[in-house]
């Protein structure tokens, strides 16, 4: 066998599906990512603590990947996500501020792929890349949801507490 085609297949046998090689890399995709978010003058100036910004992503993340894996999303999961929204909601930012820290994951996760191309299979890259894509926007989708929810009913108990006819 020719030493050079030896070589070739070894090469791609060493290369991993894009979840595990995200797994691998999860610390500087967030790092990456909070970096970014502080350079955002809106999301930035927002007083929270990094434990706080990066516990959320994580959490994104790991469903993010299991999805791509096959795992399905539970319930319990999308519920999860919707209580993030909620929190986010008393914490002051907006959907617009929520749909740009998932667009700055998106670009911290782009930049990881980049780095890590010559690790990753390539016969799963394209499919997988959607997938996890497709599932982070999800994710936000059921953040948004659940920041909406918990903005109407702080809407709705303060007209009740004020006296005004709120309709039901």
């Amino acid at each position: 066998m020719d030493k050079s085609h030896s070589k070739l297949e070894m090469g791609t046998s060493d290369r991993q599906r894009l979840p595990q090689v995200i797994r691998a890399s999860r610390e500087s995709i967030i790092e990456n990512w909070l970096q970014a978010v502080k350079q955002d003058s809106e999301i930035g100036s927002i007083p929270i603590p990094d434990s706080e910004r990066k516990e959320h992503m994580l959490l994104i993340l790991e469903a993010a990947t299991g999805v791509v894996e096959g795992k399905e999303l539970t319930a319990e999961g999308r519920k999860a996500y919707l209580r993030q929204g909620a929190i986010r909601y008393k914490q002051d930012r907006t959907v617009s501020l929520l749909i740009r820290e998932g667009k700055l994951l998106q670009a911290s996760l782009a930049d990881c792929i980049r780095r890590q191309f010559a690790a990753i299979e390539m016969n799963y890259l394209v499919s997988d890349t959607i997938r996890l894509m497709a599932t982070i926007d999800a994710l936000l989708e059921a953040c948004a949801r659940g920041f909406i929810r918990q903005a109407n009913a702080e809407r709705i108990s303060s007209r009740r507490r004020s006296g005004r006819n709120v309709p039901v």
